[in-house]
């Protein structure tokens, strides 16, 4: 019986496409009549070897980074690789998350300056579990870095598919689905400042199985970046000799590019004021940093100019205490499973598990030498330059 059904069935289809050919004929039969006395034009085909890149035929601007361009990067993390791109600008990361508290040590992408809410982050064409409560955008720290592949930036014509998230365009980081055998990464390093210290021990692992139809692959990561305080780095140690420009030589008669000791920085506006060095409140010495200015007039003679407490400046140094890049601890396991059945279905699984650990640090509330009910004595009251003790 299956076999009549079969049968049955092609020869209906036999008769249709029969009875369309035999109307097609007698149609170009006489099109070729009346159009015989026209000569063919030529037509000329042109092969190439040479491979095309996907972002020339791709009707969107895309930009794609293989597994040896991220690798020759040394990058420990994929926000340092994305924020690399020219298509990529300010994004949330341990150097400006210092002043957070929910969103402290998170890292994510920024394409076209937009914000990091408008670009949307994909793994492997997918969507990927928000860094934060009540967030659209990517926490790249639980991306395993180890397992990418292929990265992809699109930053054209993206919303009209993904959404609103799309705005500023896509990101897609496609991850290794096969893997063989067992690699070890471990790597240690820091700043010639000796900060910022690195280390990171990385494990990768994976088999295929049934005949090849089947592959599992696991990375189980961990990762240490080491904490950068202002005070480290200039101009903000509050003890180097502090430079300060070309206008206060002009206007004084003091050499040009002239030097200072031991800056006293202002707690209060307006910041940036400092001592030369045996000067006092009264004299030419204090100068205010104007950052309302950006050429050679930026240092300003602002003698009259007190804080709140009425006096001439303020000695406690807030960058002291300040970092420029938090530290962060990661651990991460990563595991993708991929089995293809005999009738041509794939089954597919992905788990990851991310935990990142981050702190950021305040300065302390500091008390004014002029308080009433102060418990501490005042440092220099010549030079004008008050001692500010913490709690």
């Amino acid at each position: 019986m299956k076999k009549s059904e079969f049968y049955s069935r092609s020869g209906l289809s036999f008769t249709l496409v029969a009875l369309l050919s035999f109307g097609s004929i007698f149609s170009i039969s006489a099109e070729e009549e009346e159009d015989s006395a026209e000569v063919a034009e030529e037509i000329v085909v042109t092969g190439s070897r040479i491979k095309r890149a996907d972002n020339i035929s791709s009707p969107t601007p895309m930009v794609t980074l293989g597994e040896d361009q991220i690798e020759n990067t040394g990058s420990v993390n994929v926000y340092d690789i994305l924020n690399e791109l020219p298509q990529a600008g300010d994004a949330l990361s341990r150097g400006n998350t210092n002043f957070t508290v929910g969103s402290s040590g998170v890292q994510t992408v920024n394409l076209r300056g937009l914000g990091s809410g408008r670009t949307l982050t994909l793994v492997n064409g997918r969507r990927w579990v928000g860094g934060q409560p009540g967030e659209g955008y990517v926490d790249l720290n639980s991306i395993p870095t180890d397992l990418i592949e292929k990265l992809e930036v699109i930053t054209g014509g993206a919303s009209s598919v993904y959404g609103s998230d799309a705005i500023a365009g896509v990101v897609n980081i496609i991850l290794k689905d096969d893997f063989e055998g067992m690699s070890l990464e471990v790597m240690e390093g820091g700043y010639d400042a000796g900060d910022g210290d690195t280390k990171l021990a990385s494990l990768t692992f994976g088999a295929s199985f049934a005949d090849g139809r089947g592959s599992s692959i696991f990375n189980i990561r961990t990762d240490e970046q080491g904490s950068v305080f202002a005070r480290d780095r200039k101009p903000h140690t509050g003890s180097d000799v502090f430079y300060y420009g070309w206008y206060y030589g002009a206007a004084y008669g003091a050499p040009y590019d002239s030097f200072i000791l031991d800056p006293g920085y202002s707690s209060y506006p307006p910041q940036g004021r400092f001592f030369v060095s045996g000067s006092n409140s009264n004299s030419a010495g204090m100068k205010t940093f104007d950052c309302s200015q950006r050429d050679i007039d930026s240092v300003v003679a602002s003698n009259t100019v007190v804080n709140w407490g009425g006096s001439a400046a303020c000695g406690f140094n807030r960058t002291h205490y300040r970092q420029l890049e938090i530290p962060l601890d990661r651990y991460s396991v990563f595991n993708s499973t991929k089995y293809e059945f005999d009738n041509g279905n794939t089954f597919f699984s992905e788990v990851a598990f991310t935990s990142v650990d981050s702190t950021s640090s305040f300065e302390p509330v500091p008390f004014s030498s002029e308080d009433a009910f102060r418990w501490f004595r005042t440092k220099d009251t010549t030079s004008g330059i008050l001692s500010c003790q913490q709690l």
